[in-house]
């Protein structure tokens, strides 16, 4: 069944637009208004069986967790164990990681300089006492960043794009 989903929409042969990227997923719940699917992770040297594979033995050991499942609108009529292609906008994607990741670096970093700054400046005969302000600014900052996405960052979630009955 997955491999007739695969080969149904493939978005490197398919008609779909090049901005999307594409997951497999199985269906674990299903409810009036949404839909619990658990992600299939693949490690990139899946397919191959070799035993002394130190790529293969690293994706054993990092994925010993089983995913959490994930929720999702009902927009297209499914039921547990069926698999679904999943859609996500690419560029949305690059956006939020931007905001996930690049806004608490941002404030890590202009941070530190200004609590080093403000240390240099106003504390004149501090000796080693910049180093603490920039330990201090930047940390101050990173919790600062992290606090400003998590207010102005919204979880980008993909969509159900298509359903293979088992």
């Amino acid at each position: 069944m997955a491999n007739e989903l695969k080969n149904q929409i493939d978005p490197m042969h398919s008609e779909a637009s090049g901005d999307e990227l594409y997951a497999e997923a199985q269906v674990v719940k299903v409810d009036a208004d949404s839909v619990w699917v658990l992600p299939q992770r693949k490690s990139a040297c899946g397919s191959c069986s070799s035993e002394s594979c130190g790529s293969g033995s690293l994706a054993k050991l990092f994925n010993r967790q089983q995913s959490k499942p994930l929720k999702l609108p009902k927009t297209l009529e499914c039921r547990p164990g069926d698999w679904v292609n999943l859609s996500i906008n690419q560029s949305r994607l690059v956006q939020y990681s931007f905001l996930a990741y690049g806004v608490p670096l941002i404030g890590l970093f202009s941070f530190a300089i200004l609590g080093k700054w403000l240390v240099e400046h106003y504390l004149q005969h501090a000796g080693g006492m910049t180093d603490l302000g920039a330990i201090v600014g930047g940390f101050g900052g990173l919790l600062l960043g992290w606090w400003a996405t998590r207010i102005w960052s919204k979880p980008v979630k993909p969509r159900l794009v298509s359903v293979s009955r088992n």
